[in-house]
């Protein structure tokens, strides 16, 4: 409800830092599909955040453990094309060239 909370209201105080708080802690227990919408609130909600390429990166990699492999490829080249230098551009180039090989 909290993550729900946050997108009606965007002025939240650092709504950003709680839902990648939120997202983080989903990924942690295993709650992918919890993780993935955190994750894309702070995207689509917040796209300047200090958390930006880490939700980015959190979108795609949720989806490729949901197993919707051409998802998860899109969101990789997201990634890619909006933070080229980003803090997981290795992990990214990596991931997309191992799901093209699939």
């Amino acid at each position: 409800k909290l993550g729900l909370y946050i997108e009606t209201h965007p002025a939240f105080f650092h709504g950003d830092d709680v839902l990648y708080v939120l997202g983080s802690f989903h990924e942690i227990m295993n709650q992918d599909a919890k993780a993935l919408s955190m994750y894309q609130r702070i995207a689509d909600i917040f796209p300047e955040s200090r958390w930006g390429d880490d939700a980015q990166f959190g979108v795609a990699s949720s989806y490729e453990r949901l197993r919707n492999r051409k998802k998860a490829l899109e969101e990789y080249e997201k990634y890619q094309k909006k933070y080229p230098n980003g803090r997981f551009h290795v992990s990214v180039s990596n991931n997309i060239s191992l799901l093209k090989g699939l």
